[in-house]
């Protein structure tokens, strides 16, 4: 198989094990840690459990609504609720008034990890490689092309 041919299951195998390592992470965690934050460090602005909402969220904001009529185009993407992630009132996160149970947001969490290594195993790096979103050079998309500078870029004003 040539390497343009080459599917994307091939290029990011971590996504086999991901939702494992995460799920170790936080298991047993309590309330107290799962909701702990702090003015220290900016990172520790969004507790464990907002950052795993975010997680949660940002997969099938990206893969089913921005890129839903290209990899999905039967619209068979598997989450039948996909309005309440994308409507949610919580900053980039899920809604923090359904999905504020740990079990919630990690079922979440692995059904839209599942959905990443679907699109994968079915999407080839020649394709991935051909698909691109415009956007506004933001300060915020900057700062994330910085830090997926092969996944990221930004130009602009």
């Amino acid at each position: 198989m040539s390497d343009k041919n080459i599917s994307g299951s091939e290029v990011f195998p971590e996504f086999d094990d991901l939702y494992e390592l995460i799920q170790s992470e936080v298991l047993g965690l309590t309330n107290q840690q799962l909701d702990y934050i702090s003015d220290k460090w900016d990172w520790s602005a969004w507790s464990i459990r907002n950052q795993l909402s975010h997680m949660a969220s940002s997969i099938p904001r990206w893969l089913i609504i921005r890129w839903g009529d290209v990899i999905f185009p039967d619209g068979k993407h598997g989450f039948n609720h996909i309005d309440a992630i994308t409507n949610s009132t919580s900053d980039r996160r899920l809604d923090d008034g359904t999905y504020w149970k740990i079990s919630k947001i990690m079922a979440t969490l692995e059904a839209s990890i599942n959905l990443t290594k679907g699109a994968l195993n079915n999407l080839t790096l020649d394709f991935m490689n051909s698909r691109k979103i415009e956007r506004d050079a933001t300060p915020q998309w900057l700062s994330m092309s910085r830090a997926h500078p092969t996944g990221i870029t930004a130009s602009g004003n």
